[in-house]
């Protein structure tokens, strides 16, 4: 190929050659620069042609960008862990550490099926939930878990909060769920009670209480039917007041209970309140699972 000296050089400077070569990444003519240094010749610059090498600089721009979304989803997420309001001790519970065996067998019972049912539920739940409901007409399902005590169903709800969260991957709304006892929420309501004039003004009533459990779009209702209360009328009330809303509002709700589902309907809904177990077990007929598996804790400690 042809070269030529750049003779427009101080006298300091080692004179660029410019000759003829092709662009690697299109093929296109490019020109090519080189100098003399220390007796070898050296290239300068790319071979880029300057349409290929605009792609380059503007991928490498793209790079940085992703970079800085990554780290803004990363803190997004940080900051709706906070609002979960997950207890400290289930802050690392995922489904990766669900245990469902031991180092020999499977545990006994449907603990498999449930998982991959809880697995199915987390994955499937639509980030975006106002724009689906209006697609699809109809709400996303809720979840009850029944069975007895440690066997995993807290484990297994902040599991799903966890990977809900995690999902959510810069969608310009949202991802908020809410976890909450079911004994937190009536001393949280109770406390109103005695609230002075003052703090009326300044702090939620129980309808606010009430209000936003039943607009946050996933309610995690942990331990339902664990409270030891005389006046089993304030219970139903509450719980009443909540699904009832929850169901008109066409927003889902994922409930643990230690009681059986007889028990629960007269827990939650005497003939009078018999509506509320009615709403919740027709948003749930997709995702009922009465556990049956041994002690999770026992068994961790065995």
């Amino acid at each position: 190929m042809s070269e030529f000296v750049n003779i427009n050089q101080t006298p300091n400077m080692s004179p660029i050659i410019y000759k003829m070569g092709k662009c690697p990444n299109c093929g296109k003519d490019v020109q090519e620069r080189y100098i003399n240094l220390h007796g070898e010749r050296k290239q300068i610059g790319n071979k880029l042609c300057l349409d290929c090498h605009k792609l380059v600089v503007e991928k490498l721009t793209q790079g940085k960008l992703d970079t800085k979304l990554q780290k803004e989803i990363f803190d997004k997420q940080r900051q709706e862990w906070g609002r979960l309001r997950l207890p400290q001790m289930y802050w690392d519970k995922t489904f990766a550490n669900f245990i469902t065996k031991n180092s020999v067998k499977e545990i006994a019972g449907n603990l498999n099926k449930v998982l991959k049912s809880c697995v199915k539920y987390a994955n499937e739940y639509p980030i975006e939930y106002n724009k689906w409901l209006k697609e699809n007409k109809k709400p996303y399902p809720s979840i009850i878990l029944y069975s007895g005590v440690g066997q995993g169903k807290t484990h297994l709800v902040c599991a799903i909060g966890h990977r809900i969260i995690n999902r959510w991957n810069g969608e310009k709304v949202a991802c908020p769920i809410y976890f909450v006892s079911e004994g937190d929420i009536y001393r949280r309501i109770i406390a109103t009670y005695s609230y002075s004039q003052e703090e009326r003004m300044n702090k939620p009533s129980e309808d606010d209480i009430i209000n936003y459990l039943i607009k946050v779009p996933l309610l995690i209702l942990d331990d339902l039917g664990k409270e030891a209360r005389s006046d089993l009328k304030f219970i139903q009330r509450i719980m009443f007041n909540i699904v009832d809303g929850r169901y008109k509002a066409m927003l889902p709700m994922i409930i643990t209970t230690n009681m059986a589902p007889s028990e629960l309907q007269l827990y939650i809904g005497s003939e009078a309140e018999s509506a509320c177990c009615s709403r919740l077990y027709e948003m749930s007929k997709e995702y009922q699972w009465q556990i049956n598996a041994e002690d999770y804790r026992i068994k961790e400690n065995a």
